[in-house]
């Protein structure tokens, strides 16, 4: 048999093979020797997930009773020692990402530090400072605008008030750039050049905004010349109608001063 086919998935009220128990999850080191065990002696790992044909979230899994009875004393025994190397791993990942942070922030107030290294750092969290898909460097950088975020703009008021959470990142972002180049953040050639380009939108746009208020400007002035055009013809036409009836056979105020 292939791994492939040594592991299954059933939901939980599939029934329990014979010599099996359920290990829920939650604890790494358990149920994954449990796994790696069981496929050892080529025996079968159920996944158990909520929903069937594989669907929902993993709720653990089912191994032979007396591998998990294994496992079980294994964990026991290496217990401290595991404590001990998590304790120093997370020391050594604390301190780095502290050098990050000043390098990067060298007027960032000392009694921010350990805020964002413990808040960014902490385990579970799913956090920034905890993933392996980024450097260091961009890890510090990015919890320390998270931290920036939280304690000293208005985010969380607004998430508060029913904003929804990418238009109130809007409204704070100017804020947080205030305050990272305040701590001695250094804008980055691609922000820089988001900055140009943002900057020449707002030119153009100005431009356009111009144009469009010179238009309307001709046209109100095309307007009020042709109004006035239609004015003095209409007055014209008053002054014929005038003269054609001084022109009626009847002597003129000028005519009779003569006579």
């Amino acid at each position: 048999m292939t791994k492939t086919n040594l592991e299954q998935c059933v939901t939980e009220f599939s029934i329990m093979p014979r010599g099996y128990i359920f290990v829920p999850k939650g604890q790494a080191f358990i149920t994954g020797h449990c796994r790696r065990k069981t496929l050892e002696i080529n025996k079968t790992v159920y996944t158990v997930r909520s929903k069937p044909n594989g669907g929902g979230r993993v709720l653990g899994i089912r191994v032979p009773h007396f591998i998990f009875g294994t496992v079980c004393a294994m964990e026991a025994l290496t217990r401290a020692d595991r404590q001990l190397a998590v304790k120093k791993a997370d020391s050594k990942l604390k301190k780095s990402f502290a050098e990050a942070v000043v390098s990067m922030y060298p007027q960032v107030p000392e009694s921010e530090i350990p805020r964002i290294v413990d808040r960014a750092t902490k385990k579970h969290s799913k956090r920034v400072g905890r993933t392996g898909k980024l450097d260091v460097d961009t890890r510090a950088k990015l919890a320390v605008r998270a931290h920036i975020r939280h304690v000293y703009t208005s985010y969380d008021k607004l998430l508060r008030d029913g904003i929804e959470w990418e238009e109130a990142r809007e409204k704070t972002l100017a804020r947080i750039g205030e305050v990272a180049m305040l701590w001695g953040e250094q804008p980055t050639t691609f922000e820089k050049g988001v900055k140009d380009r943002a900057e020449r939108k707002r030119q153009l746009l100005s431009e356009e905004l111009m144009r469009r208020r010179d238009k309307i400007r001709q046209r109100l002035d095309g307007h009020a010349t042709t109004a006035g055009n239609y004015e003095r013809t209409r007055d014209g036409e008053r002054g014929e109608i005038y003269d054609s009836d001084k022109s009626d056979g009847h002597p003129s105020d000028d005519q009779m001063d003569l006579d």
